[in-house]
């Protein structure tokens, strides 16, 4: 079910949204050495009177890297809501399961990097770069083969310059 149509809009809005980031936080010596670059911002804020909260890259990579991953695959989880609006535990743990499994499945330097991730009371969204936009499709699609129950769909679009992590880095402030 990937698309080809960019959802910089929604990275917009979400990014828009963020008041406040919290400092980044590096990671270890073994995680450098399998990533491009590993440290993470968080930023927290406000949409429509529920909490966002958004992490990204806080650098773009070299040249090379990003020359090698051209294609952006936006994951996006939709949450169902109880009849206050409010998202039950249960979910928030499914998709926390489904951000583990994509870390597990997708996540390899060699193939695809995960860049930022959104979370607000209607979504969760995972973005990550590719070198081969067939190959992650594949490891979505098996996903949701398996459980068909997971309310998840993907976007990818070429995106050699890699501007929607540009976008994200450029509009959230701290």
């Amino acid at each position: 079910m990937g698309t080809s149509s960019c959802s910089t809009g929604f990275l917009l809005g979400i990014c828009a949204a963020i008041t406040l980031a919290a400092g980044a936080a590096t990671a270890s010596a073994a995680e450098k050495a399998h990533k491009p670059y590993a440290v993470w911002v968080v930023g927290e804020g406000e949409r429509n009177g529920h909490p966002v909260t958004v992490r990204w890259r806080d650098t773009m990579p070299d040249v090379d890297y990003k020359a090698a991953h051209p294609w952006c695959v936006e994951i996006t989880w939709r949450f169902g809501h109880d009849a206050k609006g409010n998202v039950s535990r249960e979910e928030t743990e499914r998709a926390a399961d489904l951000d583990t499994m994509l870390d597990q499945e997708i996540e390899n330097p060699e193939a695809a990097t995960e860049v930022a991730g959104f979370s607000d009371n209607e979504h969760r969204v995972w973005i990550y770069y590719a070198n081969d936009r067939y190959k992650i499709e594949a490891a979505l699609d098996t996903i949701k083969r398996d459980d068909a129950s997971l309310p998840i769909s993907y976007e990818t679009h070429e995106d050699k310059d890699w501007q929607g992590l540009q976008l994200v880095l450029g509009t959230v402030k701290e």
